[in-house]
């Protein structure tokens, strides 16, 4: 089995300092698998258009 996780309108690259984040950051969207934070599996732009990933289910 695949899997397709689309995303589209995504919200821009970065967002401004707030109470919980002072400095702002890039924003950017990934998967990354569970307890391994360090290896995404996907990282995509918070500017793109739309993003698609397909994942083999196992």
């Amino acid at each position: 089995m695949r899997i397709r996780l689309e995303a589209r309108e995504l919200p821009g690259i970065s967002w401004s300092p707030g109470p919980e984040y002072p400095g702002g950051h890039p924003n950017i969207h990934g998967v990354q698998r569970r307890n391994k934070p360090g290896e995404p599996l996907w990282v995509v732009r918070g500017d793109a258009e739309s993003a698609v990933l397909y994942r083999a289910a196992t």
